[in-house]
């Protein structure tokens, strides 16, 4: 009996989200009714096979929209960040993104960005910040960044802030640059163990102009600390 609970959650948690196209809505999001709870206690559906199908779908729903004839309109974005359930937390201070990340070559007036953040279980958390232009809300880049929980935030074990930390972030890296180069095909950069410069040691891929987009993947790590960043836009 618990065999089989286990495999029917595993299904469900593969197939409780759909990114569904249609004549009328293609570059619309659709999501089946799914509840992500934060604690990863409540529920056991918010898993790793649900994280990767929903990211997978979400890198081919920000291709369509970035590409469309009436751009990323910010109302999509936050539409589909509520249906997941995620936690708008942007900020009342001024948040800006730096030209490594975003050279912004047209000069766009990128207002304060909207920022959502999600739990993905078990050991992650994931904030997605939207900066947009007032004039049109229109999103010109995304900045996401993965982080550890903090240990007041969910029932992570000792083991993986001690030894697990690394494989974990660099298993997810790996995930992200696979659906990425499905999608955007061989990355333009590549640059594995970097040190120089930095405070600690740094993975970095980059897809530049891509088939219409341009993406920047990078994992930081050093003993203590672990975080991955990529950055969308299109122009």
């Amino acid at each position: 009996m618990k065999r089989l609970l286990t495999t029917t959650v595993t299904l469900i948690c593969f197939l409780s989200v759909i990114f569904g196209q249609n004549e009328n809505t293609e570059n619309e999001i659709k999501i089946l009714p799914h509840t992500i709870d934060s604690t990863c206690i409540k529920n056991s559906l918010n898993c790793a096979k649900y994280n990767d199908k929903l990211f997978s779908n979400y890198i081919d729903t920000l291709q369509l929209n970035f590409l469309s004839d009436v751009g990323f309109k910010l109302n999509r974005a936050i539409n589909y960040e509520k249906n997941i359930e995620s936690k708008e937390i942007t900020y009342n201070y001024t948040t800006g993104i730096g030209s490594i990340y975003y050279p912004n070559t047209n000069n766009f007036k990128l207002e304060n960005p909207i920022i959502f953040r999600r739990i993905e279980c078990p050991y992650l958390s994931m904030e997605t910040q939207y900066f947009y232009t007032k004039k049109d809300n229109i999103i010109k880049v995304i900045f996401i960044e993965w982080n550890e929980f903090n240990r007041n935030e969910a029932l992570a074990d000792e083991d993986f802030y001690i030894k697990r930390r690394s494989k974990v972030f660099k298993e997810k890296f790996s995930k992200i640059e696979n659906v990425i180069i499905k999608r955007a095909g061989k990355p333009t950069n590549r640059k594995l163990n970097q040190t120089e410069n930095i405070n600690g040691t740094m993975d970095e891929v980059i897809w530049n102009n891509t088939k219409g987009l341009n993406l920047s993947l990078e994992l930081l790590y050093d003993d203590s600390d672990c975080r991955m960043r990529l950055t969308i836009y299109n122009n």
